[in-house]
C-alpha cells in the first residue's frame, strides 16, 4: 500500500480513538478527559464503595467507571466521578456521564450527593437494567446528628440511613427515574431565589405550559432586568417529564439544611385542575429530584 494511503487511513481513524468505547483503562480515561476538556489534572475516584451500617469502605476490587447505555440510544455511555483540577488554585469533585450524541459524546453533569441537609455522605454507584434500558443507581450513606450524649465526656450520637436515587439521561440532561409519576397537567411554574451571605444569584422565573418564560434578574446575575424568553421544545419536554418524575404534589412544603449562610428557593407549581403546590427550600437540597430541577432552572439564566 502506498505511504499516502497509509497516512490517510491513520488520520481517518483518529476520531474513533476519542470515543468512550475505546477507553479501557483508568489512565486512558484520565488522559482523554484532560485532553478533551483542557483540565490541568484529572483523577478518577472509585465508584463501587461498600456501604456498611455507619461507614463506607473500599471494595475488594475497586472500579473507576461504569459503562452502560444511560441515554437509551443503543450506544455505550461512560459514568465517572473525578477530582478535577482546572488550574493551580481550583480543585473540585465532579460527577458526570459522557453520553453518546451521534458520533460525539456530550458531558452531562449530575448533582453531587456529597452535599445534603443531614451531613457528610458517601455514595456508591451501580447500574440497573429494566425492560432493556440501563439506569444509574446512587446509594448514599447519610449521617444525621440526633443528640448530645455524655459518656466519659460529651459526644454526639449519630444515626445513619441509606438513600437511593435512580436516574438516566434525557435530552443530554439528568432525568430522575420514577415508577410512580404525577399525572396532573402543569399550567405554570414560578421559581425565585433569595440572597445569601455570599454572591448567590437572585432572580425570578415564570414558565407557562407553552414554554414562554418571564425572567427577572435581580442581583449577582449576568443580566439584570426583565426579559421574555422561550424554551426549546426539547427543554420543555425535559422539564415536564422531570416534574412528573419528581411528583411535586407528594413532596413536603418546607425543606432546610442544617447549616447557615445558604440561599432559599421558592417554587410554585400550578396545575390545570386548579391544584397548587408551594415549596420553600432553604439550601436548595430538599430532595435529589428538587436539586436536579433547580440546576435546570438555574441554567435558563444563560441566554
Amino acid at each position: 500500500m502506498k505511504p499516502f494511503l497509509l497516512l490517510l487511513l491513520a488520520l481517518t481513524s483518529l476520531p474513533a480513538l476519542s470515543q468512550v468505547d475505546t477507553l479501557h483503562s483508568k489512565a486512558a480515561i484520565e488522559a482523554y478527559l484532560k485532553r478533551k476538556y483542557h483540565y490541568k489534572a484529572v483523577k478518577l475516584n472509585e465508584v463501587n464503595l461498600v456501604i456498611k451500617d455507619s461507614t463506607t469502605v473500599r471494595a475488594a476490587h475497586p472500579e473507576y467507571w461504569l459503562k452502560a447505555d444511560f441515554n437509551h440510544d443503543g450506544k455505550a455511555d461512560l459514568f465517572i466521578t473525578a477530582s478535577i483540577n482546572h488550574n493551580k488554585r481550583t480543585d473540585r469533585e465532579a460527577l458526570f456521564i459522557l453520553a453518546s450524541d451521534h458520533n460525539h459524546y456530550t458531558k452531562v453533569d449530575i448533582v453531587d450527593h456529597s452535599s445534603n441537609p443531614f451531613g457528610y455522605s458517601k455514595t456508591s454507584y451501580s447500574t440497573y437494567a429494566e425492560a432493556g434500558r440501563d439506569y444509574l443507581v446512587m446509594s448514599s450513606l447519610v449521617r444525621a446528628m440526633v443528640r448530645l450524649e455524655r459518656k466519659e465526656g460529651w459526644a454526639y450520637k449519630f444515626a445513619y440511613n441509606t438513600t437511593h436515587d435512580t436516574m438516566y439521561v434525557l435530552n443530554a440532561k439528568p432525568m430522575i427515574y420514577a415508577t410512580h409519576r404525577a399525572s396532573q397537567v402543569v399550567e405554570s411554574i414560578e421559581f425565585s431565589t433569595t440572597q445569601c451571605y455570599g454572591t448567590c444569584p437572585v432572580f425570578q422565573l415564570t414558565i407557562k405550559k407553552d414554554g414562554a418564560v418571564s425572567y427577572k434578574g435581580i442581583e449577582f446575575v449576568a443580566r439584570k432586568g426583565d426579559f421574555n424568553l422561550r424554551m426549546t421544545p426539547a427543554d420543555l419536554t425535559y422539564l415536564t417529564t422531570l416534574l412528573a418524575a419528581i411528583n411535586i404534589p407528594l413532596l413536603k412544603d418546607d425543606y432546610e439544611v442544617s447549616y447557615t449562610d445558604a440561599q432559599t428557593a421558592y417554587l410554585t407549581v400550578k396545575y390545570a385542575d386548579g391544584q397548587t403546590k408551594k415549596i420553600m427550600d432553604y439550601g436548595l437540597q430538599g430532595t435529589y429530584g428538587l436539586a436536579t430541577l433547580y440546576r435546570f432552572l438555574y441554567s435558563l439564566r444563560k441566554f
